[in-house]
């Protein structure tokens, strides 16, 4: 676990209504490799921890940290990578598991913080809305072998079953509280389950909004290619903020502030369109 005192990290899209302005002064986060200063070697190397006007706190043995119930949020983005390759997508999981062991499990992660004493939750992309995975380059009808894959696939085959998979998870998601009743807190937890998938289909659809038009806006490109597996092609300076995708798999920074601004609604109670609130 990382913990940072009102951390506005990259996070996926929140709220419509919940915490009163100014409530909220601590930020947990469960499963998030962005803000990660040591576990785990992430793709963007621990950006927001690295970038943060703020001091993280390792809490790796007991550190125990006292936090108001009322005033902390908690938030969890994880599962993601359960959709594709070396999981469900290449039958590389467990035998008998589907994606609707990987959304159970996601869930279940709230109503085991609520037993703990959390009240107010936020849930990212795959406890609620999965990013739209079909929509990256990697899993796109156009993709090509890069560091992710380096192989030739069939690409119009993958990027409809992650169409699929991505939908398909959603919807059962976000009818598990009611269906599922060890986990029935979600439907009386002050929780904000975030739709990660609208908030970047409409980037990808409507890219004028929230890009920099430094350069030609770009939804179907990286602005770092791994396409020649020996050089990296990257764009520099500004023309990076024209990128919905920084390689064939992540958000670019520019989508990582935008998903960090939506975040950042959670904690003022500002109006956000991408979430809804479950209490």
């Amino acid at each position: 676990m990382k913990f940072a005192s009102a951390l506005l990290a990259l996070a996926t899209p929140s709220i419509a209504a919940g915490v009163a302005s100014g409530q909220i002064k601590d930020f947990v986060t469960f499963g998030d490799s962005h803000t990660d200063t040591s576990y785990y070697h992430s793709a963007d190397g621990g950006y927001a921890a690295g970038y943060s006007p703020f001091n993280l706190l390792n809490q790796t043995h007991n550190g125990t940290l006292h936090l108001g119930p009322e005033e902390t949020i908690y938030t969890t983005w994880i599962g993601t990578n359960d959709l594709g390759m070396n999981a469900l997508l290449t039958a590389s999981d467990t035998p008998d598991v589907s994606i609707v062991q990987v959304r159970q499990c996601a869930v279940v992660v709230f109503n085991i913080l609520h037993e703990n004493g959390t009240r107010n939750s936020n849930m990212q992309n795959t406890c609620f809305w999965m990013l739209p995975l079909d929509l990256t380059i990697l899993y796109s009808d156009y993709s090509y072998p890069n560091k992710y894959r380096t192989v030739q696939r069939n690409a119009t085959g993958w990027n409809v079953y992650m169409k699929e998979r991505v939908r398909g998870g959603n919807e059962i998601t976000y009818l598990m509280p009611e269906a599922l009743p060890h986990i029935s807190c979600l439907t009386r937890l002050p929780t904000h389950p975030c739709h990660a998938s609208g908030l970047f289909t409409d980037i990808y659809n409507n890219p004028h909004n929230y890009l920099n038009d430094t350069a030609p806006l770009n939804v179907t490109g990286p602005d770092e290619s791994t396409r020649d597996l020996g050089v990296h092609t990257v764009a520099e300076g500004g023309v990076r903020d024209s990128f919905t995708w920084y390689d064939e798999l992540n958000p670019s920074e520019q989508s990582d502030r935008i998903a960090a601004h939506e975040i950042t609604a959670v904690m003022k109670d500002e109006y956000n369109q991408w979430a809804t609130r479950l209490d």
